[in-house]
């Protein structure tokens, strides 16, 4: 447990807004948050009471938002559609946040995004990985998932 706490320390405190990652740690990361996931569905069934409780609390249903921009000053107002190419990405329960307003420029896209009939995202907060009042939690972009894409002008 404790270097899964470190993993996902490292990507909730060196995921930036607006900018990917190099995509050898990208392709990591994708990897990870798949086995980890696959390790939750299996602890959820586990007769050892604290990995069932652990696991279960690790995985979330529910409604999840998250924000699509640029963080270049000049990107102006051109929205960013999403890809949904299923990559593990940085979802929020909290359907505002104004650090990630205040850090892209231009137009944005706000997800509305709903999971639910067994399918879980990862919620960082069990581990108390969660950045700020962020509440986030990890889950691969699948267009049938979402709700809502609001497109978002700003001068």
């Amino acid at each position: 447990m404790d270097n899964i706490d470190k993993v996902l320390s490292y990507w909730s405190g060196n995921t930036f807004v607006g900018k990917r990652k190099e995509s050898a740690l990208a392709d990591a990361f994708q990897d990870f948050f798949k086995s980890l996931y696959q390790l939750f569905l299996v602890w959820r069934k586990s007769p050892q009471k604290d990995i069932r409780s652990f696991a279960r609390s690790a995985l979330y249903e529910g409604i999840l938002y998250r924000y699509i921009g640029s963080c270049d000053k000049n990107h102006g107002n051109q929205h960013i559609d999403p890809e949904y190419d299923h990559l593990w990405v940085s979802w929020s329960k909290n359907a505002k946040n104004w650090y990630i307003e205040e850090h892209l420029y231009g137009a944005m896209t706000h997800l509305t995004c709903h999971i639910e009939n067994s399918q879980y995202g990862i919620d960082l907060s069990a581990f108390g990985q969660s950045r700020g009042e962020e509440n986030e939690v990890v889950y691969p972009m699948v267009e049938a998932n979402i709700d809502r894409a609001e497109y978002i002008e700003r001068n």
